[in-house]
């Protein structure tokens, strides 16, 4: 008898449940026996961001109540936990704490929460859904392989700028306020990352992992994209109801976004804010926010806020960018649907959850917004954007707008979605169908219409207005149109093959040059006039259609069919990124930086800066800036101009110059020796460190 208790005991599925939360911090604990390379980096770092990035929420999930899909199920993992991760962190701020405080709490928050949890009921369990997304899982093991592949070295750009921010936060003693973040000692906030949740969140899987957060920063987007696998299925799953149409979404955004551009496109960089907020949240939230307009489950709403949360605070014009397509759906779906008002307060709520916590964080964060805005005006921004992105842009009268080139030069998957476009409008009377087409219209109507595009850009600046391009809701087009192609089988399925070939010879990105060349303006304009064709045949027609838009496993089949060759092709040609950069640190200068403490201040010219902050918890006098934020309190392109006045010899005399790093509460002078720089200066003042390319020397010397 007492066997079979223990027996029972042990598969009790509250037990086996608790356990499978257990395990990713007791082997981490193992993990971190093993070398902090090769295999045992990647170990390390996996686990880690389990520990952070799933299980805190995961527990919340079980105990709030678990949704019956494993998909959504992690979507709402992902989202609770970084809402923990941000609860964490703003205790720490506010009591000065350190990071290891910030991984306290987040544990006592999952360990208080384990009580419910364990006792919760037994969840669903849906077995044909498991065995999918095992399937989708196993696609992202591969493709992950390759991302670690082919992503050997850290590149230079945001990448270093992000990986500046995450090593003040995890090398720092004294977490004090937001601003540790902060590249400038006397700097302010920057309003796109004025709360460093995600670099905190780096910072956490360091400390956890016990490695340096460079190789997380490296590393991590391989660790991710198994997650962004299942979110971009969750999200078409619980718009289309069905498991064909999430395959068909996750499918088509893997094939726009990592085929997009020479390597492995966006999932290289899941590490930095803006590509894991548009690849992993967006869908995330979406995801949660379709499954409850789905299935009203009002235990859904905690994970949708706290989806919205993340996706604010990490990039908070996304949120907006998103909101748009989001609106038009909403919008179609208030006309088509009867009767109209339960789906309203539906909407409503979804909305609400959506808003709050967004508009609470905005309310935040609006002085540093205004900061910016006071700085540079928006005819001076409007000047400034037309001059750096050139023919992106398109001035029409006295208005400007993306160009339409802009948009069909984005590769075959984006071509074939403006291409099926009106075939998805067919479909616009159900709900798959309202957001393929009407998010689609609604974004092209904020970048292609001058007045609407401008005054995007006065919201936000131009170089966000742009971005609303990369959320036109193309996956959910291709699924969409596949949907109303997928009754014809064989022939639907040689026919998307034959676009995915046709696309892939005449438009397939096969170098840097074929992303950044316009393409033809004549497919967009054609989309949009059959589109709204489309629509106003579906009012007509009524619900006649209906009958033949069923979503069945034809869907996955003619996605699939379409991705293949425009993956094969583009998967042939990826290359082993080793980006030279003739600005790099020698290791003897980055081991006498870490020397240094956090509140330190050296003043180096601005492409040594900037890595100098990548390199070391240090704060700078300077740093390229279009790297960092445009304020009153930054103004970077003041302290370049000082650098560059600094470091050329006929400038300034000497005294000029100690003025100058007293101005900036310089503590130390790094001179780049193969460029011009003061001698006679550096000859007064201490050496630090020396070697054939870089000095150290310290500034605060009489």
């Amino acid at each position: 008898m007492r066997l079979s208790a223990s027996a029972g005991a042990a598969r009790d599925p509250r037990l086996v449940g608790a356990a499978a939360v257990l395990a990713a911090p007791l082997l981490l604990g193992l993990a971190r026996l093993l070398p902090a390379d090769g295999v045992g980096l990647g170990v390390r770092i996996a686990l880690a961001a389990a520990c952070v990035l799933l299980v805190p929420g995961a527990v919340l999930v079980r105990a709030i109540g678990r949704p019956v899909q494993p998909a959504l199920a992690l979507s709402a993992s992902l989202a609770l936990s970084l809402a923990v991760v941000f609860a964490a962190f703003a205790f720490t701020f506010l009591v000065a704490g350190t990071i290891r405080l910030t991984l306290g709490v987040i544990a006592a928050v999952t360990l208080a929460a384990a009580v419910p949890a364990i006792r919760a009921g037994r969840p669903g369990f849906d077995r044909l859904e498991l065995r999918v997304v095992l399937i989708v899982c196993a696609c992202a093991v591969a493709f992950a392989a390759l991302v670690w592949w082919a992503t050997p070295e850290l590149r230079t750009g945001d990448m270093l700028f992000h990986l500046g921010r995450a090593r003040r936060l995890a090398e720092t003693d004294v977490l004090s306020s937001v601003a540790v973040a902060n590249e400038f000692a006397d700097g302010g906030l920057h309003p796109g990352y004025a709360f460093p949740l995600w670099h905190g969140t780096l910072a956490l899987i360091a400390t956890l992992a016990g490695v340096d957060v460079a190789h997380v920063v490296l590393h991590l987007p391989t660790v991710l994209v198994l997650p962004a696998f299942v979110v971009a299925y969750a999200a078409g799953r619980a718009l289309f109801d069905h498991w064909a149409g999430g395959v068909a979404v996750a499918a088509a955004q893997v094939a726009q976004l990592g085929f997009a551009r020479p390597g492995v496109g966006s999932y290289a960089s899941l590490s930095l804010p803006a590509s894991v907020t548009r690849v992993v949240l967006v869908p995330a939230l979406l995801a949660l926010a379709f499954a409850f307009l789905r299935m009203p489950d009002r235990r859904l709403l905690p994970s949708i806020a706290a989806a919205s949360l993340a996706v604010a605070v990490i990039h908070p014009t996304y949120l907006v960018l998103i909101g748009i397509p989001a609106a038009a759906f909403a919008a179609l779906v208030l006309v088509f649907e009867r009767p109209r008002e339960p789906v309203a307060r539906l909407l409503a709520q979804v909305f609400a959850a959506i808003a709050v916590p967004a508009g609470l964080f905005f309310a935040w964060l609006y002085p540093s917004i205004a900061d910016q805005a006071s700085h540079r005006s928006a005819e001076a921004e409007r000047t400034r954007a037309l001059d750096h992105y050139g023919d992106a842009l398109q001035v029409v009268g006295d208005g400007f707008r993306l160009a339409p080139g802009n948009l069909t030069g984005r590769g075959p998957v984006v071509l074939a979605a403006f291409a099926l476009l009106p075939v998805a409008a067919l479909a616009v009377r159900r709900r798959w169908g309202a957001y393929a087409t009407g998010g689609t219209l609604a974004a092209l109507a904020f970048l292609l219409v001058p007045a609407l595009f401008v005054a995007l850009s006065d919201l936000m600046l131009v170089s966000q207005a742009r971005r609303l391009a990369d959320f036109l809701p193309v996956p959910f087009v291709i699924a969409a149109a596949a949907v109303v192609a997928g009754r014809h089988r064989l022939v639907g399925l040689a026919a998307a093959f034959g676009l995915g070939v046709l696309l892939q010879v005449v438009y397939g990105v096969t170098s840097i040059e074929d992303v950044t060349n316009r393409g033809p303006g004549w497919p967009l304009w054609l989309a949009i006039g059959g589109a709204v064709a489309a629509v106003a045949a579906t009012v007509v027609l009524g619900g006649w259609l209906d009958p033949y838009l069923r979503v069945s496993r034809w869907t996955a089949f003619l996605v699939l069919a379409f991705v293949v060759p425009i993956a094969l092709a583009s998967a042939s040609r990826v290359e082993r990124e080793r980006p030279d950069d003739p600005y790099g640190l020698t290791p003897g200068l980055v081991a006498a930086l870490r020397e240094l403490d956090p509140d330190d201040v050296v003043f180096a010219a601005t492409p040594t800066s900037h890595r100098v902050g990548a390199q070391a918890a240090v704060r700078l006098a300077a740093t390229l800036p279009h790297h960092t934020a445009d304020t009153g309190a930054n103004r970077p392109y003041r302290r370049q101009r000082d650098t560059i006045r600094f470091f050329a010899p006929a400038r300034l005399d000497d005294d000029e110059r100690r003025a100058m790093l007293a101005r900036y509460g310089a503590d130390y002078l790094l001179v780049d020796k193969v460029r011009p720089y003061p001698r006679s200066l550096a000859d007064s003042l201490p050496t630090v460190y020396e070697d054939r390319r870089y000095l150290l020397l310290e500034a605060t010397s009489p």
